[in-house]
């Protein structure tokens, strides 16, 4: 009987991340301004040598809120539980996003 919940506790897990995925896929293409005004401000941002600009957004996944700058940290030190959500992007439209960290 365990290893039934365990198997749908895996497919239940797997069928979350695919809205997710559909989602962020929705954003392909999309202006950055669009992005900032509905995602609000990244967690982090900088352009690379090559002009490729990277905007990442670390969220708390027990409230759903963007991690300040900073703010990956508890107030002890230690590492909080995030899920980073990087989008890349060229000529200010995104052209691509990973997802990933142990809050995802």
């Amino acid at each position: 009987m365990r290893n039934v919940f365990t198997i749908l506790a895996a497919v239940l897990a797997l069928a979350a991340c695919k809205p997710q995925e559909q989602i962020l896929q929705t954003w392909m293409g999309a202006p950055e301004d669009k992005l900032v005004s509905i995602w609000g401000s990244p967690t982090e941002a900088f352009t690379t040598e090559e002009g490729v600009q990277i905007l990442v957004y670390a969220k708390d996944p027990r409230n759903d809120l963007i991690v300040p700058s900073g703010g990956r940290t508890s107030a002890a030190g230690a590492a909080r539980e995030v899920c980073e959500t990087t989008f890349t992007l060229e000529e200010g439209r995104v052209v691509g996003y990973t997802r990933g960290g142990a809050g995802c």
